[in-house]
């Protein structure tokens, strides 16, 4: 009875460190969400026909397609009208980069924030997970859709929200940057209707 006791143990330890070396060697990026998908279309449609969403804008892809893209709030984006939960990941900064001396040098103090990553799970197919960049477009750059591609950049580098990153409320406390709060940087607008194309950058999680 105790060896077989053991037995189930061993083999409970055994298919959890696997299931633990399998998200070493092969990360889980996908986000979970709570809704149903017909909850979370219904939720959308609503928030579409009141027009409550934080962003809608069209973004070039790396081959120069269009896509549709609609921001609903911190938790829910639509592209080309599939419906994913998403979580943010990273900013994505550029630098003032100088050629001297034929070496590139970056400019202290220059960086701002043009744009943002995430991974994004598709609501009606969760088994489909990706990695989107949506960013200003930059002038005579090379293509990307990965932060690799994009760091190769002179003056790019991507990062989490600044500690020193928010302002002074009506009631003089400190409130630090929500993700949302860069939006502003990153569009160039506080519409919600963007009239700037868009750059993005995208990945499938293999």
């Amino acid at each position: 009875m105790k060896k077989s006791a053991l037995s189930v143990i061993f083999v409970a330890v055994l298919l959890t460190s696997c299931s633990t070396l399998k998200n070493l060697v092969s990360p889980d990026y996908s986000v979970h969400y709570e809704l149903s998908e017909s909850e979370v279309k219904a939720a959308a449609a609503k928030v579409e026909s009141e027009k409550n969403y934080l962003k809608k804008f069209v973004a070039k892809d790396s081959m120069g397609k269009l896509h549709d893209v609609i921001i609903y709030d911190d938790y829910y984006l639509k592209m080309d009208n599939q419906i994913y939960a998403f979580k943010y990941d990273n900013l994505m900064y550029y630098q003032l980069s100088l050629n001297v001396f034929g070496n590139q040098m970056n400019v202290d103090g220059s960086d701002k924030v043009i744009g943002f990553t995430c991974w994004a799970t598709s609501v009606s197919n969760p088994e489909l997970t990706v990695h989107i960049i949506f960013a200003q477009e930059l002038f005579a750059k090379k293509h990307y859709n990965s932060q690799y591609e994009a760091s190769q950049i002179n003056g790019v580098y991507f990062a989490g929200r600044k500690a020193d990153d928010g302002y002074i409320d009506a009631w003089g406390k400190w409130q630090k940057y929500t993700w949302s709060d860069y939006f502003e940087k990153i569009f160039g607008t506080i519409d919600q209707d963007v009239k700037r194309k868009m750059y993005m950058g995208l990945e499938i999680q293999n």
